[in-house]
């Protein structure tokens, strides 16, 4: 017997109780908050890009919550647009060099998560500065304790111990937003018993026929009901394990196109991967049976007896086994490869660790959304610690051709939650989506309060939060026509919010000097930038709701200075610009609107903290 199946024999035998340590642990705490996310991005390299398609299609499919799987290749080329509304997990076994460059940007990103196996003493690499790193700059790291699994290409325990992470992230996450979580897996001792069984479930499938005859043949993976998204290793670990082309993994409904033809001339073996009590399984079983020529295409069901994602630990478990029998019987050395010494460039194209990168922006963190706290929670802490709400205005009104109605509430819950995420004690208020906006009424659509009616509905709302004990709150405004009413109310609402402290961000000069820099420095101007729909606010869109915003649409408005530009909205902006447009959308840019964002939030934190100092 080789080494290299030694090994490999040794660390299957280690599984089971390795797995049943895992499983015993408690589910880690939610990383960032499910609910804030526009999407939840996993990804990964080799047999970790098996457990991101996992998690992604247990939340997506089971949970409900938005997520995908994006290869680390997409990332390396560059962070998708409005990443700071994303949340990205990472799954690397080893923080593999390639698997950087996935984390090399992690300032670009609302949340990040890394699942990674800790390195162990001693170890001469750089995988523990990367790790301090990240979490210096707020990333979230999920040990998993899977050994480093050098010495053999293929990998057996962290494949295994990766699916029990995911369902535990998965079953966290849920739970913090809210949905029902369903039972994911079996308890942990079943769970453990139809691992070890799973062995002896290939051997009835397969028969007393040598293996290496059989395996010659053409292999194709089939599943049904979009299994094939939670086992995907399988195709890996065949690729790994006997160095044979990756197979196909192909769902039972996508073989009469085009698959049934690819193999019908040759030898194939397909492996059913059924799991129990699932009809689609049973179909398929039914119509392979009548269809295949039996002469040339050898059936083999694998049952797995759960019918749930957990059926995936089963099933590898089989192909752990069926790997080990081939290598027995072919006497190959698994701990040799083709190109053992070769793949050194490969992994040298690693980005290096940037000591000096930003921090995570944090604008998923799990601070306090109001809607989402039950009141005994608030209740608690408010009386620990005084909190401040973030009370953000917004408007329905006009924005040209090309933006929705709800542009300035989208835009106020966005800077909302990004100055929550920055303030400690933070609590965010929903946002107030209607205000005045008298100037856009002769648009369709637009709604509108009367001054008086925004300041009595402040004071309000202020008087409430003032009677449950908040110590301080800040009100700002995503759209420039409540500035009037906010000036002339600014007594009353103090009066409204005693004893709390009160922050009123009430004059946008100084914010439209910073936004104007910002975008001189990217090459725009401050007129094309514009007031209303203009260069900055479509690009802000761009950034964070691209499918809202119709560029083919988006025309040049009236394009103006920096001169006054009251008497242009008023009495009404339409005699002055009939598109409703103030400034020239046409060059707007998801990449700009992230800066806008950004320079935002940083003039109302600092302008919040210069007050309360």
């Amino acid at each position: 017997m080789s080494a290299g199946l030694e090994l490999l024999r040794a660390r299957l035998a280690a599984l089971p109780a390795a797995l049943r340590e895992l499983l015993a642990r408690p589910d880690p705490p939610a990383p960032f908050d499910p609910l804030r996310a526009r999407r939840i991005v996993t990804t990964g390299i080799g047999s970790s890009a098996a457990h991101a398609r996992f998690l992604a299609h247990v939340l997506g499919e089971t949970l409900g919550l938005p997520a995908r799987f994006c290869s680390t290749g997409a990332l390396a080329a560059g962070t998708p647009p409005g990443a700071l509304r994303d949340a990205l997990i990472v799954f690397s076994q080893s923080l593999s060099p390639n698997a950087r460059f996935a984390l090399e940007r992690a300032a670009d990103w609302g949340a990040l998560v890394l699942v990674t196996a800790p390195p162990a003493a001693g170890e001469a690499d750089d995988r523990a500065q990367w790790l301090d790193a990240l979490r210096g700059r707020g990333a979230e790291i999920v040990e998993l304790p899977a050994p480093g699994e050098f010495g053999t290409l293929v990998r057996t325990v962290g494949p295994m111990l990766g699916l029990a992470s995911a369902l535990a992230l998965a079953r966290s996450l849920g739970r913090q937003a809210g949905v029902r979580v369903p039972e994911l897996a079996p308890d942990r001792e079943r769970l453990i018993e139809r691992v070890e069984a799973a062995p002896a479930a290939l051997a009835a499938a397969l028969g007393p026929a040598p293996l290496a005859e059989r395996l010659s043949a053409e292999i194709v993976l089939l599943a049904s009901d979009g299994y094939g998204e939670l086992v995907q290793n399988l195709r890996t670990k065949l690729l790994e394990g006997m160095l044979r082309p990756q197979p196909a993994l192909w769902d039972g409904l996508e073989l009469a196109h085009g698959g049934l033809q690819q193999l019908w001339s040759d030898r194939a073996l397909l492996l059913h991967l059924a799991r129990a009590g699932r009809p689609a399984d049973r179909a398929l079983a039914d119509a392979l049976d009548a269809t295949l020529d039996r002469e040339r295409h050898e059936i083999v069901r694998l049952e797995a007896q759960d019918a749930g994602p957990a059926a995936a630990f089963e099933h590898e478990a089989m192909f752990d086994a069926l790997l080990l029998g081939w290598l027995e019987e072919t006497g190959a050395d698994p701990s040799r490869w083709p190109a053992q010494d070769r793949d050194g460039p490969l992994y040298d194209r690693s980005p290096p660790l940037d000591p000096a990168a930003p921090p995570l922006a944090r604008g998923l963190a799990l601070a306090g959304v109001l809607e989402q706290l039950s009141w005994p929670a608030l209740d608690a802490r408010l009386g620990e610690r005084g909190e401040t709400a973030i009370l953000a205005l917004g408007s329905v009104e006009q924005h040209g051709p090309h933006l929705p109605l709800a542009t300035d509430r989208w835009i106020a819950g966005w800077l909302a939650e990004r100055v929550a995420s920055r303030i400690e004690g933070a609590v965010q208020l929903p946002v107030l989506p209607i205000g005045c906006a008298s100037e856009h009424a002769d648009f369709a659509g637009t709604l509108s309060l009367a001054p008086e009616t925004l300041e009595r509905v402040l004071c309000e709302l202020l008087g409430s939060l003032a009677r449950h004990g908040f110590a301080r709150a800040l009100v700002f405004s995503a759209h420039g026509g409540n500035l009037p009413a906010l000036c002339r109310a600014r007594a009353a609402l103090e009066e409204a919010a005693a004893p709390m402290s009160l922050v009123v961000y009430d004059d946008h000069e100084p914010l439209a000097r910073r936004l104007a820099t910002v975008g001189e420095g990217l090459g725009v101007s401050a007129a094309e930038q514009g007031h209303h729909a203009g260069e900055l606010e479509t690009s802000i869109l761009l950034a964070l709701a691209p499918g809202a915003v119709a560029m083919e649409r988006a025309t040049a408005g009236l394009v103006v200075g920096e001169a006054d530009v009251q008497p242009i909205f008023y009495p009404s902006l339409r005699d002055n610009s009939p598109s409703g447009v103030v400034g020239d959308p046409r060059s707007a840019d998801a990449a700009r609107g992230d800066a806008y964002l950004e320079a935002w939030t940083v003039e109302l934190v600092d302008f919040y903290r210069a007050r309360i100092a």
